[in-house]
Order: structure tokens, then sequence, then C-alpha cells
């Protein structure tokens, strides 16, 4: 189970046993750690994580957050 609350994208995946699971993810969110998480909350192996990290990396906004803090950016 994933924890409410808004996201970006819930995907459907089908793992071939015509149950579909959520995978929640942010725009600028780690794709990578978004399928880490998934296949171990799903029980799916390891080997599974690059082609799904590829799927949310293709139907996502892949870009970074803005930097609200101040810091880094164009100096006066």
């Amino acid at each position: 189970m994933f924890p409410a609350g808004e996201y970006d994208h819930v995907f459907d995946v089908e793992l071939g046993d015509i149950v579909m699971r959520k995978l929640p993810f942010n725009n600028g969110a780690n794709a990578i750690e978004a399928a880490e998480k998934f296949c171990v909350r799903e029980g799916v192996g390891r080997a599974n994580v690059d082609q799904i990290r590829s799927f949310v990396s293709q139907h996502s906004q892949s870009f970074a957050t803005r930097d609200l803090s101040g810091a880094g950016g164009a100096s006066a």
C-alpha cells in the first residue's frame, strides 16, 4: 500500500496476472526509487526495476522540481 495523497501520476501496472497495481509518482521524483519501492511492495523481482523506471520516465514529466530555497540560480 502506498501513502494516501496527491500525486502527479498514478500508473496502472499489470504484472501478467490481469490484476492492475497502482504506481504513484510525482514529477521531479526519482524514477529508480519509485520503481524499487513498487517492486518491494508488490513482491516483484529487482530485475524489473529498469523496465519500470523506463516506463515511468517515458510517461511522466521527468524535469527537476524548482529550488524554492533560494540556493543556486543567478547571483546579483
